[in-house]
């Protein structure tokens, strides 16, 4: 099967998922399963309404799909890099989201989108410094891939620690897994997720045996600040780059400094893999 077949397979398996969860949550919180007080929203006169419990449901229960950005592009891409950012979760307040895959409709968030473009020009055209890098009309983005930790679209920001726990607990893991193994990246750029799907890319990629480097820099100002927590990571091994990062929706967060920690972790993972080879490491 190709990567087009392969996801849409995929794509079944998520809906199969989505379907049970959503009945093991409503029969363990019975008629209750939803807070009323959370489901309301202004209509265009200004009166606030509830949703109707059909709409709940959908709300709640139907996946996002995500995945390669264009199959074709991602599987044809020219380059040795297959690059995957991994978030959190579709952050989707007003339910317009029901794909990221073949999804053109970037303009609706370049806080995110522009340089998440620029960085993945950088990585395919070989640039040191991320003031190289090009919107290039997100011709570079649509050769990437896209996933959520949770796939349920989000209202607002969910703590780490309880995405953990739908990582671990609620069939996320074995989603991702699958992700992994269909779309086989050798790039992962994780946004503020390292932590919640390690073992993902350990199980995937053997990390017992990586390279860590951390980049100390403020992300904010760009400014060097030693003895502080790295704001960019990088794992590796001769099979693949795992870069830990912030999110881009941080408020403040400084996108160019953000993209350069990136595009610095690529060229000392090429730096790594010029001195295997040079090597002749197995």
């Amino acid at each position: 099967m190709n990567l087009k077949e392969k996801e849409t397979e995929f794509d079944e398996e998520l809906r199969n998922w989505a379907e049970k969860h959503k009945k093991e949550r409503q029969e363990y919180w019975g008629e209750d399963w939803y807070n009323d007080e959370y489901w309301t929203y202004i209509d265009k006169e200004g009166k606030e309404k509830y949703y109707t419990e059909a709409e709940k449901s959908d709300y709640c229960f139907t996946p996002i799909i995500d995945g390669s950005m264009r199959a074709e592009e991602y599987e044809n891409n020219k380059s040795a890099y297959r690059v995957l950012f991994v978030a959190k979760e579709p952050y989707d307040p007003d339910g317009d989201i029901g794909s990221y895959r073949d999804n053109s409709n970037y303009g609706n968030a370049p806080r995110f989108w522009e340089p998440a473009q620029r960085v993945a020009y950088g990585i395919f055209n070989n640039k040191e410094h991320y003031s190289e890098t090009k919107i290039n009309n997100y011709a570079d983005l649509t050769k990437t891939a896209y996933v959520n930790v949770q796939k349920y679209r989000a209202r607002s920001s969910t703590n780490s620690r309880y995405l953990r726990d739908w990582y671990l607990n609620k069939g996320c893991k074995e989603l991702l897994d699958k992700q992994l193994e269909i779309l086989n990246p050798n790039i992962i750029i994780c946004l503020y997720t390292c932590d919640i799907i390690w073992e993902s890319i350990d199980a995937k990629y053997k990390m017992e045996q990586h390279n860590y480097k951390s980049l100390y820099y403020n992300i904010f100002a760009g400014k060097q600040r030693p003895n502080e927590e790295a704001v960019t990571s990088a794992y590796f091994t001769k099979e693949v780059l795992c870069v830990d990062c912030f999110h881009l929706s941080k408020p403040g967060l400084n996108q160019d400094i953000w993209g350069q920690g990136i595009l610095q972790a690529f060229l000392d993972w090429k730096e790594y893999l010029s001195a295997e080879c040079y090597n002749g490491s197995n």
